[in-house]
């Protein structure tokens, strides 16, 4: 009955702080950037759901001995029609995200990663289509 109480015990601990910290997590200026430019990317009418993150990935040439590092920032976008290739909505949506996330300009590329499909259980079909920008189209913007 001892570990039954202590992990009830551990779980509310956990219940009670992990609220507080994600909290505070979001408040921090790049979590705060990243997630008004998934607000107001999912204000779009078109858009039924965004996500939008940033990171960095590297490749390895074992011919030549160099690693080649990319930074990025990304919105993983699923549409409400199937309009994935559309380069002009991608750029509507990458403006909107270098507006609310301006550390953007920062990075070696801008994705929109536009998708479009469904999931029934029995079934799925999805459409996607990455557009890849760079920052510098965006800087006479600001």
């Amino acid at each position: 009955s001892r570990p039954y109480l202590l992990v009830v015990g551990i779980l509310f601990i956990l219940a009670a702080v992990v609220p507080l910290v994600t909290s505070h997590l979001s408040q921090r200026d790049t979590f705060r950037g990243l997630l008004s430019a998934q607000t107001a990317i999912m204000e779009n009418p078109s858009v039924n759901y965004a996500s939008v993150s940033y990171g960095q990935s590297s490749f390895s040439s074992a011919t030549k001995g160099t690693v080649t590092s990319t930074t990025y920032v990304a919105a993983q976008v699923f549409l409400r029609t199937n309009d994935v290739a559309d380069v002009q909505s991608a750029r509507k949506l990458a403006d909107i995200l270098v507006r609310q996330y301006p550390e953007s300009l920062k990075k070696d590329v801008i994705q929109i990663r536009m998708t479009y499909g469904y999931d029934i259980g029995i079934a799925s079909r999805w459409n996607t289509y990455t557009h890849v920008f760079k920052p510098e189209d965006f800087s006479q913007d600001e």
